[in-house]
């Protein structure tokens, strides 16, 4: 099984168009020292992001929450590859 940083280069925005329009979007980036940004970007373009530290090394008090973002990451990595943003169909 891969891992994120097999999947995810550092300092690349991995995204993923969300289910209920056709702009809005959710990022994850995971920069070179391991830290995770995620950025939301509503259906008119606004953004809200927020960054998690790295446990441990980045004085990360979030450890559950930064290894769901990993998760998150990977499974917008493997989503992409399945259906990708382009192919998918509105609900």
């Amino acid at each position: 099984m891969s891992t994120v940083e097999t999947l995810i280069t550092s300092n690349v925005w991995v995204e993923r168009g969300e289910d209920m329009s056709t702009t809005g979007r959710l990022r994850l980036m995971r920069q070179e020292d391991g830290d995770m940004c995620v950025a939301v970007i509503d259906e008119r373009g606004r953004v809200a992001s927020v960054e998690f530290c790295t446990p441990l090394r980045g004085g990360g008090r979030s450890p559950r929450t930064f290894a769901a973002l990993r998760a998150l990451a990977q499974a917008i990595v493997e989503d992409n590859a399945d259906v990708p943003m382009n192919d998918r169909a509105l609900i």
